[in-house]
């Protein structure tokens, strides 16, 4: 895990001039907590049928974590504690 780590990158901001758009001026796509739980991957999957999310407890110790997103997705299909 710490070796993974070290490779994250933050993400890259970039600005432009005010302008009227539909979106709100912030938002999060998806929010979780407790904050020891990570959010490792959120990507389409292969088929483009499904959505994958991937979480991390880096803690090592049993936790329930909330996930919330900012639109429903869909109903969950499986979930796999590894």
């Amino acid at each position: 895990m710490r070796l993974a780590d070290e490779f994250e990158h933050q993400p890259k901001v970039v600005t432009t001039a005010a302008h009227l758009g539909s979106l709100p001026p912030a938002a999060e796509l998806v929010s979780i907590s407790p904050g020891t739980a990570s959010l490792y991957a959120f990507k389409r999957s292969q088929d483009g049928e499904a959505l994958i999310v991937r979480f991390v407890n880096p803690t090592g110790r049993k936790t329930r974590a909330v996930v919330r997103l900012a639109k429903p997705l869909g109903a969950i299909s499986r979930a796999v504690e590894v």
